[in-house]
């Protein structure tokens, strides 16, 4: 096979190319040595909830299915046994998995694209998946307030 030699200016694109690709990363290597401690200081805390969420979930799981607990009694329980400070905040933090964030999303995309009648017919349906689920957590809580 015979190589097809490069002319003067396309050596010189690629030059110039490698030069600034070295200086993006010598630029990179900067940021990172200046701003890692930082930045790792910054995500130490989320990767440690994310750990401690890993190792509960599984928990969680199966006292609801062996013992038929719900989710906010579980809550207290672990806010009592010093895992978290607030209930209101933890059984917030599992309504809003339940939140139909992509729903509403793909609703807003078909929205802009054009798609009249379907956007609203799927936002339609995010906004009363919310209400449901909003009416059943208010109703569970008034339940439990009343008791």
């Amino acid at each position: 096979m015979e190589r097809e030699q490069l002319s003067w200016q396309e050596r010189g694109q690629l030059w110039l190319r490698l030069i600034i690709r070295l200086v993006l990363a010598a630029a990179a290597v900067v940021l990172v040595a200046k701003l890692g401690p930082p930045l790792l200081s910054l995500f130490a805390p989320f990767v440690a909830a994310l750990i401690v969420a890993a190792l509960l979930n599984p928990a969680v799981r199966w006292l609801q299915r062996r013992l038929g607990w719900s989710r906010k009694l579980l809550s207290l329980l672990l806010v009592r046994a010093g895992l978290g400070n607030n209930v209101d905040l933890v059984t917030i933090g599992v309504l809003m998995l339940l939140v139909p964030g992509v729903a509403l999303t793909n609703a807003m995309r078909e929205l802009v694209a054009g798609d009249t009648y379907s956007g609203l017919s799927r936002t339609a349906e995010a906004i009363l998946i919310a209400m449901g689920i909003a009416l059943g957590s208010a109703v569970g809580l008034g339940i439990g307030q009343i008791l």
